[in-house]
């Protein structure tokens, strides 16, 4: 009976993901000192970097999901897995953030138009977009990863395709504006969000599974963070999320952004390929690693706590913010990292 395939630690997988995850709760906690008219240039341009995190989030997504080892046991214990995660997850925050934290917490009249209206746009918080993407996604995994597996060209070329049709979805109103039609082509609402990420979902697997050649690895990390500090010049210039601006915007479709994650996630991994760790640092990444998810979903309820219950650092000003992210981080983790501990708690992180 032949032994059921492993999968081969990889610590950058882990490194990359953590640091998405800091870097979207630093777009949460800075965005109040960001945003604000006569805002500090240094901090906007930072600010519009961090847009990078969720695109290599799905990439990283991509990456571990779509790897023949994730089917290991085959198609529908695959899914069986990552909906028992993430149907339960989706159901518990949707009513932490839509009844408790924006009705409770914050007062807003909770009526069942806004509250049906919400669920249908997964608007509770910034974040919650993010289950139903990564299951829409989930649900093509099978598919996607029977298609890609056994050819590096057929790979790439499934990425490339799916990356061009997101970035026409994405540009195609300015097209129909032209020529004086409907603007509207595909609703962003929660079943069909996840269509517009398909392109990042391939882009990890084939960034993890067919690397770039090691003599150009470092020529294309160098290319990411190039296009990672254009993405913060055209944010603080003003770029904005219209018009044909949408090429050079921060937005996690935007051409420049797409660019720049998929040229660092690849030179990272690439320039990594023989890194090894101690058993020791592979616990701890690990570890955090499989917290960044639970990370995700708190953070914004984290954040709230902290604005309300710490003098200051509701002020919106620069420092302000920058100590609302660092104790965000701090809390985030430990209530993700204790989360996990508890049976039944951890079903929901």
């Amino acid at each position: 009976m032949p032994s059921t395939p492993q999968r081969r630690y990889v610590p950058m997988l882990d490194v990359v993901r953590i640091s998405a995850i800091v870097a979207v709760v630093g777009i949460h906690c800075l965005a109040p000192a960001a945003t604000v008219e006569n805002a500090p240039w240094a901090l906007v341009v930072f600010r519009s970097m961090l847009n990078v995190a969720v695109p290599v989030f799905i990439m990283i997504s991509g990456a571990l999901n779509l790897a023949p080892v994730a089917m290991r046991k085959g198609a529908w214990p695959f899914l069986r897995s990552r909906f028992a995660r993430l149907i339960p997850a989706t159901i518990v925050w949707t009513l932490v953030y839509g009844v408790v934290i924006n009705g409770v917490v914050l007062g807003r009249d909770l009526t069942a138009e806004r509250l049906g209206k919400e669920a249908l746009m997964g608007d509770q918080s910034p974040q919650l977009y993010f289950l139903w993407l990564i299951m829409g996604l989930s649900i093509t995994t099978p598919v996607l990863g029977s298609f890609v597996k056994h050819s590096k060209a057929r790979a790439w070329a499934a990425t490339g395709v799916s990356l061009a049709w997101g970035l026409s979805v994405y540009l195609a109103p300015n097209a129909f504006e032209a020529v004086g039609q409907p603007t509207g082509v595909i609703s962003g609402a929660v079943l069909t969000y996840w269509i517009f990420y398909v392109g990042h979902y391939l882009a990890g697997h084939v960034a993890f599974a067919h690397p770039v050649r090691r003599r150009l690895a470092p020529a294309v990390l160098a290319l990411g963070f190039a296009l990672l500090a254009v993405l913060g010049v055209c944010g603080g210039l003003g770029i904005e999320n219209e018009g044909w601006g949408k090429l050079v915007s921060g937005n996690y479709r935007s051409p420049l952004n797409v660019g720049a994650s998929f040229a660092l996630v690849a030179g990272l991994l690439a320039v990594s390929r023989e890194w090894e760790v101690s058993d020791r640092v592979q616990g701890v990444l690990r570890r955090l690693g499989d917290a960044s998810f639970g990370v995700f979903l708190c953070h914004f309820v984290v954040l709230i706590g902290v604005r309300l219950l710490v003098p200051g650092l509701d002020s919106g000003g620069t420092l302000a913010c920058v100590g609302a992210w660092v104790l965000v981080l701090g809390l985030s983790w430990a209530v993700s990292l204790i989360a996990a501990r508890i049976p039944c708690v951890r079903a929901v992180f």
